[in-house]
């Protein structure tokens, strides 16, 4: 029976719950997806479609954002009318995938190309095995950072593997970088098409572009993000700490939302304004300068390094793309093959500005 504190009056909670009685796990499922589009703003007659059959989304995981998207993408497909059902890969076995029929991937990759800790077990099986996958239908979504080398490597080995052991590619595989949200939209939704109208690729060149937005909801957002007022700062360690853990309290007021214990919050981060001017006085640019930001269109190049991008973090894509444009020769012998522990230690403690420092002419 539904709690007495739930949003129904007395006589509606006793009907709902005996109509929900009634129905079986399949249909439970399918109102359930129903429910789920409803409330993203999805045409009430798209979830009407008859039961296209099994999907399992199998999802990989170390911070929780491919089990995040992973229950979207089930929500997703049971409003198409898939039986669709989530996995774990720290709960099955590469042989538990022969049946499926179809499947969805979502795997991020940790550290220097490794997979979620918890997917290790899985990842390492798929790559050794040799389990049959014929009569699997599958896609891929891999989420990375660029700033490592092995950008959504993961992804890229089970994808590979997944076709070498007989698998057929519905939908070439998406390489998200950390701005995950409208890559992983565009292909859930042509994902979902394609195992719709049984059409496949064998493809499986990926992309970072995303697919149209469909969604026209208006409000607080990671893309319209509450400008929330900050009305404590509290030190959490003691005196003489090397740990430095703040309890922060934030104002809400305005914002239309509430917050419980349990739900997740986002903080949209900006550089410095020192460390900007920083590095516009190194790279000699004025800050005035137009660049084209995605999403943003045109904005002031001192505007973007602040809001936009993280102009900190150095690593080899950094570096090779720094290379291109000062025509280093000691910036190229560091990235050589051969060179690999000589630039990890090169890295490690320095900034961006570093590298312009060090290696930009200073005419």
């Amino acid at each position: 029976m539904f709690p007495d504190h739930a949003p129904f009056g007395a006589s509606q909670r006793t009907a709902l719950w005996q109509q929900i009685e009634a129905l079986d796990a399949e249909q439970r499922a399918w109102l359930s997806g129903y429910l789920a589009a409803m409330q993203a703003g999805a045409p009430a007659a798209a979830p009407a479609a008859v039961a296209r059959g099994a999907l399992t989304v199998l999802y990989g995981t170390e911070s929780g954002n491919c089990e995040s998207l992973a229950d979207r993408a089930v929500k997703a497909a049971r409003a198409r009318g898939f039986r669709a059902q989530m996995k774990n890969m720290a709960d099955l076995a590469p042989a538990g995938l022969q049946n499926c029929g179809n499947l969805l991937v979502i795997v991020s990759t940790w550290g220097d190309g490794e997979p979620p800790e918890t997917a290790a077990t899985f990842h390492r099986e798929l790559m050794n095995g040799e389990t049959p996958m014929a009569g699997l239908r599958f896609s891929v979504c891999a989420l990375g950072d660029t700033s490592y080398e092995k950008f959504c490597q993961t992804g890229r080995e089970i994808d590979a593997r997944l076709e070498a052991l007989g698998a057929v590619r519905i939908l070439a595989r998406q390489d998200c970088d950390v701005d995950f949200e409208e890559p992983f939209a565009g292909w859930l939704e042509n994902a979902l098409a394609a195992m719709t109208s049984g059409t496949s690729t064998n493809a499986s060149t990926t992309t970072l572009a995303p697919a149209p937005a469909t969604s026209t909801a208006v409000g607080y957002g990671k893309k319209h993000p509450f400008p929330a007022t900050l009305l404590d700062v509290v030190a959490l360690n003691g005196k003489g700490s090397a740990k430095e853990t703040l309890h922060l309290e934030f104002s809400l007021a305005g914002s239309g939302m509430s917050y419980e214990p349990g739900d997740a919050l986002a903080v949209v981060p900006v550089n410095a304004p020192d460390v900007v001017q920083g590095m516009l006085h190194a790279a000699k640019l004025n800050g005035n300068e137009e660049v084209e930001v995605k999403g943003a269109g045109l904005k002031p190049l001192a505007s973007a390094l602040q809001q936009d991008y993280d102009i900190t973090a150095l690593s080899r894509n950094v570096l090779t793309k720094l290379a291109e444009a000062s025509d280093s020769r000691r910036l190229h012998e560091l990235l050589a093959e051969e060179s690999r522990e000589r630039l990890k230690n090169y890295v490690a403690g320095r900034d961006i500005i570093d590298a312009i420092h060090d290696f930009c002419p200073a005419g």
